[in-house]
């Protein structure tokens, strides 16, 4: 049970993961920092989705890790795209 629903969850997010590139490629806004925020959102909503209430298996922990991560590394991008457009303004 617990492999078939670690499968699940992988399916799921690959699913997600190609459907957001077909989206993001017909509305021609394709970019890896968009489809990196998407996906992470994604990831997020469907570990929710697919946590059980009840049991909590050993490996759930490793991907609110997995989570964790992502966001922090996101925060960074984040953070230096914001850098980024702040010194190409210039100040009067």
């Amino acid at each position: 049970m617990t492999t078939r629903h670690r499968v699940q969850v992988v399916r799921r997010q690959i699913g997600l993961m190609g459907a957001v590139i077909l989206m993001l490629t017909a509305l021609e806004a394709l970019s890896y920092g968009l489809f990196f925020g998407v996906s992470l959102l994604g990831f997020l909503i469907v570990t929710e989705l697919s946590s059980s209430q009840v049991v909590t298996v050993p490996w759930r922990s490793r991907l609110r890790r997995l989570g964790a991560l992502g966001l922090f590394v996101y925060a960074v991008i984040a953070t230096l795209r914001l850098s980024d457009l702040l010194s190409a303004v210039t100040l009067p």
